[in-house]
């Protein structure tokens, strides 16, 4: 225990150092700000042999100026099939929302804290907490591409279904982004989370989300998303695997 709360002590003194460090960073030029806002309606639908719907929803609020940049995002998805022997099931129900603030964005360097609340029926978690801060890493960002990464240390507390029992650990947390405008209508991104236990890196999830936009009117576009989530220990909760991944498309409006 000792030498789990030295761990932690640890690295939060090396990110707050690095936090320190990154406000000497010189802020890159100049970018657009001010508010903007997004929602999406997404789904997938098998019928004949395979019975299968799943619809996703999610939505979007930020402002960014050269000294603070807020993000605020919500998501919910909802899937049944019709398994032999069980009939019409439930095989996914999940949401969370996210709220982080990242202090001088437009620096090369930039510290951040982010805080994150969720529920998964199909990983057989029934309220996932977690808080940190952090630091992101801006290896790229002109007009049309924009590249980073970012480490943060997370203290997380995990509810389960029909249990009594709770987690309390702390998390790493490594994070890419990507994305990219190929012309005027159509533009591509991706982000990972990797996020090991501090002390036991092979217990870890990960979501990976790639997506690619496709602009029918101003404000309207097509959106294709492949959406993978991993929980090393879901099965071992009771989950029927530790893998659950998706290919749905819908429509995105941004604001």
């Amino acid at each position: 225990m000792i030498r789990h709360c030295t761990s932690i002590v640890a690295a939060a003194v090396a990110l707050s150092a690095w936090s320190r460090a990154s406000l000497a960073q010189a802020p890159a030029p100049a970018a657009d700000s001010g508010w903007s806002a997004q929602l999406s309606l997404n789904g997938s639908l098998f019928f004949g042999n395979t019975k299968q719907t799943t619809v996703a929803t999610g939505m979007g609020l930020a402002h960014a100026d050269s000294t603070i940049e807020l993000n605020a995002a919500g998501r919910f998805a909802y899937g049944e099939a019709d398994l032999q022997d069980e009939g019409t099931t439930v095989t996914k129900r999940s949401w969370l929302g996210s709220l982080s603030a990242d202090y001088h964005p437009l620096a090369v360097v930039s510290p951040f804290v982010l805080a994150t609340v969720e529920s998964s029926f199909e990983k057989r978690v029934d309220l996932r907490v977690s808080a940190g801060m952090g630091a992101k890493y801006t290896f790229l960002k002109d007009d049309g591409t924009k590249l980073d990464a970012s480490v943060t240390l997370l203290a997380e507390r995990t509810t389960f279904p029909d249990s009594a029992l709770a987690s309390t650990l702390a998390r790493w947390s490594a994070r890419f982004r990507a994305s990219h405008t190929l012309n005027d209508r159509v533009s591509m991104s991706h982000e990972t989370f990797y996020r090991p236990e501090l002390d036991a890196i092979g217990r870890f999830t990960l979501t990976s989300t790639t997506s690619i936009a496709f602009q029918l009117v101003s404000a309207l576009h097509l959106d294709v998303s492949f959406v993978d989530n991993y929980d090393s220990e879901a099965t071992s909760r009771g989950a029927r695997t530790n893998n659950d991944g998706q290919l749905v498309a819908g429509v995105l409006a941004t604001f």
